[in-house]
């Protein structure tokens, strides 16, 4: 999926320090959408898809990191919103 950030993503995840390859990570592989307000979407991995990861052969430290991390995303216009860490 080719997303862009927003200037708000990329302060959001500085201050949270939530990398990069982490928000990239969870845009590639990404199990569960769901409705979020102003025409957005919440996007994550769910436990159980980083479990199955795992076993893919991904790295530990990457799934790791994408652990507990969603991301807005507007879909209509390929933006991401913000980046929030559960």
């Amino acid at each position: 999926m080719l997303m862009s950030f927003s200037d708000h993503a990329w302060e959001r995840a500085r201050e949270r320090g939530i990398r990069p390859s982490t928000m990239r990570f969870i845009l590639d592989h990404y199990d569960q959408k769901s409705h979020a307000r102003g025409g957005c979407h919440c996007v994550r991995i769910t436990n159980q898809w980083l479990v199955s990861l795992t076993k893919r052969g991904f790295s530990n430290s990457e799934i790791e990191r994408a652990r507990g991390v969603l991301l807005i995303v507007r879909l209509v216009d390929g933006i991401v919103v913000t980046v929030i860490r559960r």
